[in-house]
């Protein structure tokens, strides 16, 4: 028999579902049983509870982009990046119906300043190859620009409801402490995504659609376009790995890519993945539109 409580929680839940499918103009909700089992649990957990929620959202740097909106990797600089500009731009609508149903919750920003970003033949606006020293203070600038808003947020009574749980931090920094042997993931993810059936489907879906793109705009051989692609989902999936189960993605890059977080872990430990659409331009992403 449901007892009075849970059938409150369970009444509170729909209502939290249905709040969520008002915003889906801007944003994808999980989409997998998976994904909405662990989703669903999650919320369960926290209101019974009142423990919070972990929302993680990582953040590319600086890249330069397109006419289109899409990050073409051209060049660096040290402002706040297109994703940055997104999740403040969109982050509140969900935050808002979080807060409003009373689910307790606290955010990192995650900024990318780990794999594969350090190891592309950086430039800056003007074209001139960048050292790793300046690398480094391109990085610096941009977190620095990512906390300064955050801290903006907080500081606004209109919006320190929904970001004063919020941190931002270096990807550096996120994985010191973790129990994590990075190489050996990296390896068991290369093996996953050449090997294991969902993997190898993601990598070669993901390599067919990048090539094109990459061999246009880059001058990438297919071999150096496949060679990235699988580079960018082993990172993504090494950064999945070190998320809690009790926690949620507010991503906004690469919405294909983004399948990489989740693909390798365990069904009943998905961490369910909120994708910021955005509008118009907003929607561009990474090498490959929102698709």
């Amino acid at each position: 028999m449901v007892s009075e409580d849970t059938r409150k929680i369970l009444c509170e839940f729909g209502k939290i579902f249905a709040d969520l499918a008002k915003i889906s103009g801007n944003f994808i909700l999980p989409e997998t049983n998976d994904e909405l089992i662990c989703l669903a649990t999650n919320i369960l957990r926290a209101k019974r509870t009142g423990e919070p929620i972990t929302l993680y959202t990582p953040l590319c740097p600086d890249w330069s982009m397109d006419s289109e909106g899409r990050y073409d990797f051209k060049s660096l600089s040290g402002s706040e990046s297109f994703i940055a500009k997104k999740f403040f731009r969109y982050s509140p609508e969900l935050l808002r119906v979080f807060v409003s149903h009373g689910v307790p919750y606290k955010g990192i920003l995650i900024f990318a300043d780990w794999g594969m970003e350090t190891e592309i033949m950086d430039k800056n606006t003007y074209g001139t190859t960048l050292t790793q020293e300046d690398i480094r203070m391109c990085f610096d600038s941009s977190f620095a620009a990512v906390d300064e808003h955050l801290g903006r947020l907080q500081q606004d009574h209109s919006t320190n409801e929904l970001y004063a749980p919020f941190k931002a931090v270096l990807m550096t920094g996120f994985f010191e402490g973790l129990e994590l042997d990075l190489d050996d993931l990296d390896a068991q993810f290369r093996r996953f995504f050449g090997e294991h059936k969902d993997g190898k489907r993601l990598y070669q879906r993901l390599a067919a659609e990048s090539y094109p793109i990459n061999h246009e705009r880059m001058g990438l051989s297919k071999e150096k376009s496949d060679a990235e692609v699988l580079e960018n989902l082993v990172d993504y999936a090494i950064f999945g790995q070190a998320l809690s189960g009790y926690g949620m993605i507010i991503a906004c890059e690469s919405r294909t890519t983004s399948i990489g977080y989740n693909i390798a872990r365990s069904a009943n430990d998905k961490v369910p993945m909120f994708f910021v659409k955005g509008k118009g331009k907003d929607s561009g992403v990474n090498i490959l539109q929102s698709i």
